[in-house]
């Protein structure tokens, strides 16, 4: 246990270093930014304990931004329950991001190490997260939850990371139960056990969609109506031309027919009584 404190204040001591380093992004699961993780012969893939530690990946509109620039991220853990201890995380966020504080604290203590002891520190756009106790007491959950502050000027397709970033000579992620294993669990958390995260405004849709809509409907507006039209003049002219040709060689010959005997039959009459 002392042993532990030792490292911690140490750590602490170092954090102003530590919030020197660039920073980086990566947001699939994998390494940790910062640092190279020395393996120094270790094979993570050994481990029997295979963590990862995810922070929240954000996406909202630009009017959800403007009326909730304060937003939460979590830090999550998995596949550890009751596995580690000991641990010195630290955290980069955008610079053009804010810290708010949680009821005067950096970072408020979720319920996976609820059972620990912990320590905070900030410096710049750097906080640094660690946890202590006399047994491994963390649990599988949300760790740490902190809040950041968009920026006034913030923009459609703005992307703030928030990464976990990796210190050689200061990070740790320990148990005491199986000591044995720590290293092993420690070099897989930090290089192939992290889950980054970000803040990200999506673009503006709606002219997109409107467009996309638009000239969906004209197209098919413009077909429809064009083909209605064509097949409509094409059919009916030649059935009118086809029934006036029926009409007079077909439909109307009883009329004709009625018409020309009332001709020949009139008009003989007539003739026969001029002679």
């Amino acid at each position: 246990m002392n042993n532990i404190l030792k490292k911690l204040t140490a750590i602490t001591a170092a954090f102003s270093v530590i919030c020197a380093s660039p920073i980086f992004s990566a947001y699939g699961a994998g390494s940790a930014t910062g640092d190279k993780y020395e393996f120094n012969g270790i094979d993570p893939e050994k481990s029997t304990v295979k963590p990862t530690i995810s922070l929240s990946k954000i996406e909202i509109s630009l009017d959800e931004a403007k009326k909730s620039p304060v937003q939460s991220i979590e830090m999550s853990i998995k596949d550890a329950d009751k596995k580690y201890v000991a641990t010195g995380i630290h955290v980069r966020y955008d610079d053009r991001l804010k810290l708010v504080e949680r009821d005067e604290m950096i970072a408020e203590r979720g319920p996976a190490i609820k059972n620990l002891g912990i320590e905070l520190s900030e410096e710049d756009n750097c906080i640094f997260l660690v946890t202590a106790g006399s047994g491994d007491y963390g649990r599988n959950g949300v760790m740490w939850t902190f809040d950041l502050r968009l920026p006034d000027n913030v923009k459609a397709g703005d992307l703030f990371p928030v990464n976990i970033e990796y210190d050689a000579e200061n990070d740790l992620f320990a148990s005491i139960a199986k000591k044995e294993n720590t290293k092993y669990m420690e070099a897989w958390l930090f290089t192939k056990g992290i889950e980054q995260g970000y803040i990200k405004i999506k673009d503006d849709e709606p002219t997109t969609t409107s467009t996309a809509a638009t000239t969906a409907t004209t197209s098919a507006a413009t077909t429809e109506t064009t083909s209605a039209a064509t097949s409509s003049t094409t059919t009916v002219k030649p059935t009118e031309t086809t029934n006036k040709t029926t009409s007079t060689t077909t439909v109307k010959p009883t009329e004709t027919t009625k018409k020309t005997t009332s001709t020949t039959t009139v008009k003989p009459t007539e003739t026969t009584k001029k002679t």
